[in-house]
């Protein structure tokens, strides 16, 4: 959706598990490239780990816990 709006952004996100990201890839299709990225990671220390100079546009939380 980000691309179809917005054709120049660059989207980065990150996932705890590998599994998410391959059933993205996988049922949804998504392929990820230069403009679309990924890191396995904890999404609050791929942020602590950036330049803090680079200022994002817009950060996205989708957090969840335990089981369900």
């Amino acid at each position: 959706m980000f691309h179809h709006y917005f054709a120049n952004a660059i989207v980065e996100c990150t996932d705890i598990d590998q599994k998410v990201v391959e059933v993205a890839q996988k049922i949804f299709g998504i392929q990820f490239d230069d403009r679309l990225k990924v890191a396995l990671q904890e999404g609050r220390e791929y942020l602590a780990q950036q330049n803090p100079t680079v200022k994002n546009d817009l950060i996205i939380v989708d957090a969840g816990f335990g089981s369900g």
